[in-house]
């Protein structure tokens, strides 16, 4: 790494638009417009990308439907009354600028149970970078986020990725600062969180699907890891019939940006992980990483599979609007 040096590309994305939120948010906006000017089914009705070296053809398509708007500056608060926890969410890049339906559905479990949320600035967690060995950029990004977090008044820090929450428990290491120990302890998987800290009781509602859940690389290896998403799930049930598929906790072949990088092989590591949601019999697979999300829902559409793909979070929303 030292030798060879990173990408001129990915250097410039750690360098010049992981540590300006700014510049995020105006490349939102661009693949926003690219998506819904047109131009994207132009580009794939001429094959434009094929043309050029890679698998760029191939890549644009796992990019999803891009809302152009930052979720971290739509989110409107009420202040809750006789809030009984007091946490503060931080929402990865994924949440803020790709699945907003995610942060809107975590506000609306945590309001449902008078749980008051905080969402300060904040930045990208670093593990693109850390995965790359950019550990000057790594840094930045774990001060910049302590800074924002650490004299915040709450009981909890919640993230629905569990990217998001791995790369926080080593910030302590990343900066080498045991004091930052005490804060990052705080940072807690949503799931977890809605079953050891809330023991939440959900009521209900007849969803009609059948669900399966992907264990995320990130959040297996973590205390309750794979035990508290399926506690959630079966809460809700008889909301839909939860089954238990095959190669659950395999990797999917995400990996971060790994499928962009390694494309055809990130395709051939999701492909039993795909026969395996389809022998489920589940209309409807759920995860709790972002990242995970992404390449499911891509590797699905390309087998032209109708399976829809949900964060957990997204379902226990999905549950409290079918009783209001």
């Amino acid at each position: 790494m030292a030798a060879q040096g990173l990408p001129i590309i990915k250097k410039n994305i750690f360098q010049h638009l992981l540590k300006h939120n700014g510049r995020l948010k105006a490349v939102g906006k661009l693949l926003a417009f690219y998506q819904k000017s047109g131009i994207q089914k132009l580009v794939r009705t001429t094959g434009l990308l094929k043309v050029l070296p890679g698998d760029l053809d191939k890549i644009e398509r796992i990019l999803p439907t891009i809302t152009g708007e930052s979720f971290r500056e739509k989110v409107s608060f009420k202040p809750l009354k006789n809030d009984k926890l007091k946490v503060a969410y931080f929402t990865g890049c994924v949440t803020n600028y790709v699945n907003p339906q995610v942060g809107y559905s975590l506000l609306k479990v945590l309001e449902a149970n008078n749980v008051g949320v905080l969402i300060p600035e904040q930045y990208c967690c670093g593990v693109p970078a850390w995965a790359s060995g950019e550990t000057q950029v790594v840094r930045f990004l774990a001060e910049a986020n302590v800074k924002q977090f650490m004299d915040l008044d709450v009981d909890y820090i919640v993230t629905d990725c569990a990217t998001c929450l791995s790369t926080w428990l080593k910030y302590p290491e990343i900066l080498n600062n045991g004091n930052i120990q005490k804060l990052s302890a705080k940072v807690i998987d949503i799931n977890r969180f809605l079953i050891e800290i809330l023991d939440i009781k959900l009521e209900p509602a007849d969803l009609g699907i059948k669900v399966t859940y992907h264990d995320p690389c990130h959040l297996k290896r973590l205390p309750l890891g794979k035990e508290a998403p399926r506690e959630l799930l079966n809460r809700l049930s008889p909301s839909f019939e939860r089954v238990e598929m095959a190669l659950a906790d395999s990797c999917c072949g995400s990996a971060g940006s790994f499928n962009l990088t390694h494309y055809n092989l990130s395709q051939k590591v999701v492909a039993p992980k795909v026969e395996a949601i389809e022998k489920s019999g589940a209309q409807v697979v759920t995860s709790s990483c972002p990242s995970c999300i992404m390449q499911l829902n891509h590797a699905l559409r390309e087998r032209g599979s109708n399976i829809e793909v949900k964060h957990t979070i997204e379902l226990a929303a999905q549950c409290l609007q079918k009783k209001n």
